[in-house]
């Protein structure tokens, strides 16, 4: 039996999408994509275009900062979708996507797998794959986005064998717009959503970290500022699906996500440690306290005896004075980074409530650890310090604000 493929460029489809229907090419987090229908549509061009052949599959090709987004992992358990993933780069750029994509056409037409396809792509680098198709005898239909062919190479426009439009009405059953303008109820995610989020995922990514590697893993993010490379692609790339939707990462969300899995991490050994000597609270809250009073954790007192050469390097422990003077610093500078829209909300919150919210806490205190203990555990007392003085910070730069400026 004679099949059709489909092979969709989800770069092209989202930029020449949101152009088509708002003039403009927007980020990926501005558009929302309805699964059930996008596929449904691309059936739909594949059965006419190919005069009713049978759908052989979906190939979806697409670019990720590391794991599979919620929308790939959607998007794969549609029958007779295929997902394959590619990187994106520090600027947002997809690499290997063209590749993948034209490697499969390749395969497939050498294979006799299929007889006809329908290409969803303006890229000319894909003008290779067409090319080869059609020397196996496939035909090839180019589907473009839009009223006209300005935003497909016009090698590849040549090269194929029929051209086909998706013009705006056509988006519209499965694409819309997220602009912070609409009255629908749909609109791009708050800062403080973004960074509830974040610190989800940051909590679950550490929580799947096996309960005996959480202590030898905290302790060398501690010393070495890095985390496992495969581990750190996973936390990123499921922060930027589950927060961001599929967009790109700024520095500070990287900073915010990495510094809340190692606070995670750390919280999460405590329990194990908690757990497994079945000291009382109170015991269990003294050991901790004298251990941090020795500056060192017990993670780095086991790791001492194989990290001889790192602790030469290091600097002299601060006396009790100069840590409490650098956690007010630090806590001062990380109230300063908040920005100014949001610091009387929250300090209202915390009044209202006694507490920060749990991401700009897991923010603050990873810093504080960072930055004043070289990545060791902060004890209550320290913890206790660095949130007042966040408070305190917060309430004089709001008064700062309040203040008529001399004339």
């Amino acid at each position: 039996m004679d099949y059709v493929a489909v092979f969709v460029d989800a770069g092209y489809l989202f930029a020449a999408g949101s152009d088509a229907l708002s003039g403009k090419v927007l980020p990926r987090g501005a558009t929302r994509l309805d699964l059930d229908d996008t596929v449904e549509a691309l059936k739909d061009i594949a059965e006419r275009a190919s005069g009713g052949l049978r759908l052989l599959r979906i190939y979806w090709y697409d670019g990720t900062q590391g794991e599979p987004t919620l929308m790939h992992r959607r998007l794969a358990r549609h029958a007779h979708v295929k997902v394959r993933l590619g990187i994106v780069d520090s600027r947002g750029q997809q690499k290997g996507v063209d590749s993948l994509l034209v490697t499969d056409m390749i395969a497939l037409a050498r294979n006799r797998a299929m007889t006809e396809c329908v290409l969803l792509s303006g890229d000319e680098d894909v003008r290779v794959g067409v090319q080869q198709a059609q020397e196996y005898g496939i035909r090839v239909h180019l589907l473009g986005v839009g009223t006209a062919a300005y935003n497909q190479s016009d090698l590849l426009v040549q090269e194929a064998d029929e051209h086909w439009f998706w013009k705006a009405d056509d988006l519209k059953a499965f694409l819309t717009i997220r602009l912070p303008t609409e009255t629908d109820g749909a609109r791009p995610r708050s800062p403080e959503e973004v960074d509830r989020r974040l610190l989800e995922v940051a909590r679950t990514e550490a929580a799947e970290v096996p309960a005996g590697e959480r202590e030898k893993m905290s302790g060398s993010i501690r010393r070495t500022g890095l985390r496992p490379k495969e581990i750190d692609r996973r936390l990123l790339g499921r922060a930027a699906g589950e927060a961001l939707d599929g967009g790109v990462l700024s520095e500070e969300h990287k900073r915010r996500v990495r510094d809340a899995f190692l606070e995670s991490l750390v919280e999460l050994h405590e329990v194990d440690t908690d757990e497994a000597s079945g000291c009382a609270p109170e015991e269990v809250s003294r050991g901790r306290q004298g251990a941090a009073s020795s500056g060192q954790s017990a993670a780095e007192q086991m790791d001492d005896e194989h990290a001889d050469a790192v602790q030469v390097d290091e600097e002299p422990a601060l006396g009790a004075g100069d840590t409490a003077e650098r956690l007010v610093e630090v806590a001062r500078s990380e109230a300063e980074s908040v920005p100014a829209g949001r610091r009387e909300e929250l300090i209202r919150h915390i009044e209202e409530t006694g507490y920060r919210p749990r991401e700009v806490d897991a923010a603050l205190l990873a810093r504080c650890s960072r930055e004043v203990l070289g990545g060791r555990v902060l004890d209550e007392s320290q913890r206790k310090r660095a949130r007042d003085a966040f408070s305190a910070a917060l309430r004089e730069l709001l008064q700062v604000a309040a203040e008529p400026e001399d004339e």
